[in-house]
């Protein structure tokens, strides 16, 4: 069969693809909300061993973003505190030897390495489960996703979270149906890169605890997770020389039950500093205490239980949901094993429950993971029904291809499309911040000196030439164009939802899809051609 033979030669052209979608779309975008953040993390630690300052996040991923900017003759900040780190992950980028695009876009080369290392695991994965077919359908559905395009282009952690975590189950699933050495090796080393990319991935624990339980493998589940640890502690080990004494205990907040429990732990154990655990503890309390978010036209410090099952059915491209729906009737005409197609089906789900479970509520990003145990179900099914198959990936390029550049933006059409997005979602589902260079070329081609301006991001707008005043509190003392973030637009982090008056006003424009224009000048005819 053609796809046997050729099989290498489709999966090549499918990530080439892939990458090529990833560079076009974001050489034109500007540094979203966290990367400045995470890359300057990363670079600090590299360079001074020093994690303690920003334990919120694992560094496994931000230490490989920064990998490469040590051929660069950089300087930096190290912060004094969490809270500074914004503003020294703006100073690295935008106030350093090199330029900002150099900068970014060399960090952001590593991310689109490790997606297409993702795509080319998938692939080689499904194909030895469920065969060639199954494994091009997984990997096309893979190539034209949005939001794997989108955030397999950033310096965040949550492609390499998505693609650990994948790594890990995957390996393990392998190792259980056929014990080796190496295969263990590998599981193991999976799940460390894993819990060392984002604390998300804690919940593989268990899972490979029950998993060796139900099989009666408890020496190669204490063997897996060993390893794991040991893989872990490699990575943090240069903050060692940076511990500044006292215990894990007075370090903890102890919010929650998990959190008391944490905080109990290390005092009965003596436990030494850690900032893993740390980490740990500040995602416990984050979880209990909340973190604003958005949900069809609400705010909540708390959540929704719904949110991420919104999200799913909006932010998926159409025929992408059909392909899952589909395989959901058909699951008997899957080809290779069943068991494993119920193991990488039962693990989308755990994550998917899980993360509708939590306080937090802030982006589509976080179920990344479960994305790639689904195209590779899916895969396995519909590869009964190739033609079915083709006609769906046909219309999810289309779909997705529609949105190009603005990959991040992505909502299905059945929900109204991008241009209806901040309906149901705002913040990274749709406004990272990413158009501002875009606004200020706009500016510039219509002969636009300011903007009143209210921007979600942390960068100066002055930086994209974008000359802007603040923006008033209401209409009467407004006579200017208006440029405000989809974010703020929707009282998402704006104090006292400042910018209600401006929702009942229709939109003279938009930037991509984040940044509303509103001409509300009182000469209108020295409008600059708004469209």
């Amino acid at each position: 069969m053609i796809l046997e033979r050729h099989f290498r030669l489709f999966a090549t052209g499918l990530i080439a693809l892939l990458v090529l979608f990833q560079v076009s779309s974001i050489l034109d975008e500007t540094q979203t909300w966290d990367e400045g953040i995470h890359l300057a993390s990363g670079y600090i630690y590299l360079r001074t061993g020093d994690y303690q300052i920003s334990p919120e996040h694992p560094p496994l991923g931000r230490i490989l973003n920064a990998l490469p900017l040590l051929a660069y003759p950089l300087s930096f900040n190290t912060p004094r505190s969490v809270a500074s780190m914004s503003a020294a992950g703006y100073d690295f980028v935008f106030r350093n030897r090199l330029s900002p695009a150099l900068i970014l876009n060399t960090a952001r080369a590593v991310t689109i390495l490790l997606t297409m290392l993702f795509a080319a695991w998938i692939a080689t994965w499904t194909r030895r489960h469920f065969g060639s077919i199954a494994a091009l359908i997984a990997l096309s559905l893979f190539v034209f996703d949005p939001n794997i395009i989108a955030h397999g282009r950033y310096v965040t952690t949550d492609l390499i979270a998505a693609f650990t975590i994948f790594l890990a189950v995957t390996l393990w699933i392998d190792d259980v149906l056929q014990p080796t050495d190496l295969r263990l090796t590998l599981a193991g080393l999976a799940l460390g890169c894993a819990l060392a990319s984002k604390y998300s991935a804690l919940f593989l624990i268990p899972l490979v605890i029950l998993s060796g339980f139900a099989m009666r493998r408890f020496f190669r589940v204490g063997i897996l997770v060993l390893i794991a640890a040991i893989f872990v502690a490699i990575i943090y080990s240069p903050e060692f020389a940076h511990t500044r004494g006292g215990t894990l205990e007075a370090e903890l907040k102890g919010a929650g039950m998990a959190g008391g429990a944490l905080k109990w732990t290390a005092h009965v154990l003596h436990l030494p500093h850690s900032s893993f655990l740390i980490g740990v503890d500040r995602l416990v309390e984050q979880n209990e205490v909340g973190e604003p978010g958005y949900l069809l036209g609400r705010i909540s410090d708390h959540g929704w239980w719904y949110y991420f099952p919104i999200s799913f059915l909006v932010k998926t491209p159409t025929a992408t949901l059909v392909a899952f729906l589909t395989a959901g009737v058909l699951w008997r005409k899957a080809s290779g094993s069943r068991a494993v197609l119920a193991s990488i089906t039962a693990v989308a789900l755990a994550f998917f429950l899980i993360c509708s479970s939590s306080g937090i509520t802030i982006g589509h990003r976080h179920i990344l993971p479960v994305y790639a145990f689904l195209f590779a179900a899916t895969g396995a099914v519909l590869s009964a029904r190739p033609r079915l198959a083709v006609g769906l990936i046909v219309l999810v390029a289309i779909e997705s291809m529609a949105v190009f550049p603005n990959y991040l933006s992505f909502f299905n059409q059945p929900s109204g499309g991008p241009s209806n997005g901040a309906r149901y979602l705002v913040d990274s589902n749709l406004d990272w911040g990413q158009d501002l260079g875009r606004l200020g070329r706009y500016m510039d081609d219509h002969g636009l000196k300011r903007v009143c301006l209210a921007f979600f991001g942390n960068v100066d707008p002055l930086r994209y030439g974008v000359e802007y005043l603040r923006l008033p509190h209401n209409a009467a003392e407004a006579n200017c164009v208006v440029a405000i973030s989809a974010t703020p637009l929707h009282g998402l982090y704006a104090e006292h939802d400042e910018y209600a008056w401006l929702r009942t006003l229709k939109p003279s424009g938009r930037i991509g899809y984040s940044i509303y224009l509103f001409d509300l000048r009182k000469q209108t005819p020295a409008r600059a051609g708004l469209p």
